[in-house]
């Protein structure tokens, strides 16, 4: 398994220091030839933060037809909303 240093960061990011979080993903992502950041959000459940950024500057502008798409954009993509919730308020 070859996991790059952005996927690493992404993963230590993601575990927050728990041991058997950070031992339980990487025996699934063991499986995996190549790991990369956008894996393991989407193994994980996790909304990129980028994604979350995003969302918060088009909620600022508050230009409504903005928000709205930003946030069909989301739904599309597949994220759920409990994720997205907890790591805005995070």
């Amino acid at each position: 398994m070859t996991i790059d240093k952005d996927a690493l960061t992404t993963l230590i990011t993601l575990c927050e220091g728990d041991l058997r979080r950070s031992i339980t993903y990487l025996q699934s992502l063991a499986c995996r030839p190549n790991v990369t950041s956008d894996f393991i959000f989407k193994m994980t459940g996790q909304v990129d933060e980028e994604v979350v950024k995003q969302l918060l500057t088009t909620c600022h502008s508050r230009e409504s037809d903005r928000i709205v798409d930003a946030v069909e954009s989301i739904c599309r993509a597949g994220y759920a909303s409990r994720p997205l919730i907890d790591q805005i308020y995070e």
